[in-house]
């Protein structure tokens, strides 16, 4: 039978029963919950202790290379990296993304840069050299691939989660100047229908009803005032007319909002087409960043712990000193000494009632299943 290296290894992980027994789920969670992306999550949830000692090798030297980065320079900034998948999965069918998703992919790219900065500056930093101490962080790090130009352009363009700005295109620049224009004379030709006209109306104002100006009318009044009638008060007292006189500057202002509409739309798309290409390039950058999340997840839950990198073996052997079960407040748990496999096999534990015989055991099991999960 042909195993990938990732299904041979999902064989070699723990699960069921014992991880609850022992408690490993309950230190899972508040692993998870440190961690910052919503892929960094997905992979803290689904962490398991594992029997292969190379991988656990791994894991635990990626573990400790967060502590010290978290230590010398604190945590990476992951805090922008907002999720995409679905967002991507839209586009690539041929879907317009909205201005919300477009700032959303901006915040992506932003942070992607803010990381490659991250790095740099700790490089900057001196003796030790970064690379020296944390070559895996570092390896990743420099896999992270930037894209300032959409990044600007989105920027630029995308005011709000439904707002373009006029810089997105002269056109859609030229159109709002237009329509801004016409809107103005539409409020001069209302004024002076206002000021002729002050004892029918029941205030002196311009109101938009439909997206047209019109003017409230007593509806005693009604027929007074030629134009088209747009609704009415809640109470029937108001009638809310559009004089004749800005009917054709309203069906202008009308067709210059379809145009606007429709000149946003392209744009959008046009910005989605450029998400499109360089789909590869933010899937890349969304591996990166979960491996990353997950293994600082991991380095922060060690150093709030002040936990330190055990060092492994494969002979069954297991010796602890002044170990602590995570789980119980510092200012309470009573620390163990625990040597078995070196010259002797099996550990006879005795003692009273609520002596700590559980607590021992389980702070063994834990602690165990803990290292073989890379924490």
């Amino acid at each position: 039978e042909y195993l990938s290296f990732e299904d041979s290894l999902e064989r070699k992980k723990i699960r069921g029963r014992v991880l609850n027994t022992l408690e490993f789920t309950k230190i899972r969670e508040a692993v998870t919950a440190k961690a910052r992306t919503q892929y960094g999550r997905e992979l803290c949830s689904d962490m398991a202790p594992c029997c292969d000692a190379e991988y656990v090798a791994s894991e635990l030297s990626c573990a400790r290379q967060a502590m010290d980065h978290i230590m010398r320079f604190g945590m990476l900034p992951l805090g922008g990296m907002r999720d995409l998948r679905q967002a991507l999965t839209y586009a690539r069918a041929d879907g317009t993304l909205t201005c919300g998703q477009l700032l959303e992919t901006a915040s992506f790219l932003r942070a992607s840069g803010e990381i490659r900065k991250a790095i740099t500056k700790a490089r900057s930093a001196g003796s030790p050299l970064v690379d020296e101490t944390e070559p895996d962080i570092c390896s990743y790090i420099d896999k992270i691939e930037t894209c300032d130009k959409l990044l600007e352009k989105i920027e630029t363009s995308i005011l709000g989660q439904d707002e373009v700005s006029d810089k997105a295109s002269r056109e859609l620049s030229s159109i709002r100047r237009e329509r801004k224009n016409i809107a103005s004379g539409i409020r001069s030709l209302l004024d002076r229908v206002i000021s002729n006209h002050a004892d029918m109306l029941q205030e002196s104002i311009v109101t938009l009803r439909e997206g047209r100006y019109c003017i409230p009318v007593k509806a005693d009044f009604n027929g007074r005032i030629e134009g088209i009638v747009h609704g009415a008060s809640s109470s029937g007292q108001t009638l809310f007319i559009e004089p004749m006189s800005v009917v054709d500057a309203n069906n202008k202002i009308a067709e210059l909002t379809f145009a606007e509409q429709a000149e946003i739309q392209r744009i959008l798309k046009s910005f989605t087409n450029e998400v499109v290409e360089i789909g590869s390039l933010i899937e890349n950058n969304i591996a990166i960043t979960s491996r990353l999340d997950y293994i600082f997840a991991k380095g922060e839950y060690g150093v709030e712990n002040n936990s330190f990198c055990p060092v492994l073996n494969t002979a069954g052997r297991i010796g602890l000193k002044g170990a602590r079960h995570p789980l119980i407040p510092k200012e309470s748990v009573v620390p163990v000494d625990i040597s078995i496999g070196e010259g002797y096999d099996a550990l006879i534990v005795t003692g009273p009632n609520t002596g700590g015989k559980t607590v021992s055991l389980k702070t063994c099991g834990l602690l165990v299943l803990m290292t073989m999960a890379g924490l």
